[in-house]
């Protein structure tokens, strides 16, 4: 699969507004800034844009190796390369610093046998948030490693055709689980972290990489979904005032339609045309911080967390520049002394 870089900066976006959504909150006191504050405290979305980006990139990549020898191996060997060496070095620290008993790491340590295991969204989904707030962002990371244990089977022993009719019915199945928690429980907890509840924003990715793939691409359809979609949830926003993440109506529905509006983004991406939003999505800042996208969501809420116990820096601009900045210094030390190494034997062990 070729190097697509405005992917990198749709990377970027995403991890912005997820670190916006955890670290920015402005007076209430004040009118103008308050209505801010319906915009920021919505951005939770940004992690439905990192699930539509994998689900494209990861479908992408599996139908180019569809017929290459060894192809489950490999893509096992290289996710894991890019995954586990920094999820596991962080957790390590953790349950280091939870077994010396030093807050707020001690009140994470029951929970941490979710996180060795990717569960930890199930039991969110079965038991709530942990009040500890820590790793509680770990959850969609699971979510992805889940989708990767599945998705290559189905993606190199089954046929396009197939596999188009099991992303329509996986995106089907999302919105339906979460209709039937909200008629049963109410649990939004459950409707956001539980696996059947989040296929959609992968599926749609996914639909996505199908069409990339194919012959003669068309991105028509999708684009007019999407553009719907996004009209949709501005009415939502406007409705609902903001997208609360508590809110059990809107997390049934949102989910969806945020994937389906963002589907204009990659037509617009993967279509041969030069735009604004290309030209955009290529800057320096957006693929910057695309790069070092994983290694910023693993550490900024980590990070959030330690400043708000030991410095009383709270949800505010002081408290986004001071953790905004400690998330990029361990990024980019995580990134050249640790990530970079195992990123390199990519190529010796699982070569495409």
């Amino acid at each position: 699969m070729k190097k697509i870089e405005e992917l990198d900066g749709i990377r970027g976006l995403a991890i912005i507004a997820v670190i916006l959504f955890h670290c920015l909150r402005f007076s209430h006191t004040i009118p103008a800034l308050s209505a801010l504050d319906l915009v920021f405290g919505s951005l939770w979305i940004g992690v439905d844009l990192f699930f539509v980006l994998s689900g494209f990139l990861i479908t992408s990549i599996l139908i180019t190796q569809k017929e290459t020898e060894h192809r489950l191996r490999n893509f096992y060997v290289r996710r894991t390369l890019r995954i586990f060496p920094l999820y596991f070095f962080v957790l390590g620290l953790v349950f280091l610093m939870s077994v010396l008993n030093i807050s707020p790491f001690r009140e994470v340590f029951s929970d941490l046998a979710y996180h060795f295991t990717y569960t930890f969204n199930i039991r969110v989904a079965l038991y709530d948030w942990p009040e500890a707030p820590l790793l509680n962002h770990f959850w969609s990371l699971c979510i992805e490693e889940q989708f990767y244990l599945v998705w290559p089977f189905l993606v190199f022993y089954t046929s396009r055709k197939m596999l188009h009719r099991i992303l329509i019915v996986a995106i089907a199945c999302s919105l339906l689980s979460r209709l039937g928690i909200l008629l049963t429980t109410q649990s939004w907890a459950t409707q956001y972290a539980f696996p059947v509840c989040r296929l959609d924003g992968l599926s749609m990715g996914a639909l996505i990489a199908l069409r990339y793939t194919s012959e003669q691409p068309d991105y028509r359809l999708p684009k007019m979904i999407g553009m719907i979609s996004l009209a949709a949830t501005a009415c939502l926003f406007l409705l609902f005032r903001g997208f609360r993440i508590e809110d059990p109506v809107l997390i049934f529905i949102l989910p969806t339609l945020i994937a389906a509006a963002y589907l204009p983004i990659f037509c617009t991406v993967l279509g041969e045309e030069d735009s604004l939003l290309k030209k955009i999505l290529r800057s320096r800042i957006l693929r910057w911080f695309g790069k070092y996208s994983y290694g910023l969501y693993v550490y900024h809420q980590i990070i959030r967390v330690l400043v708000r116990e030991y410095w009383g820096i709270t949800e505010s601009p002081l408290g986004l520049l001071v953790v905004g900045g400690f998330s990029i210094g361990c990024s980019v030390l995580s990134f050249k002394f640790l990530e970079s190494y195992f990123l390199s034997l990519k190529t010796k062990y699982a070569p495409h």
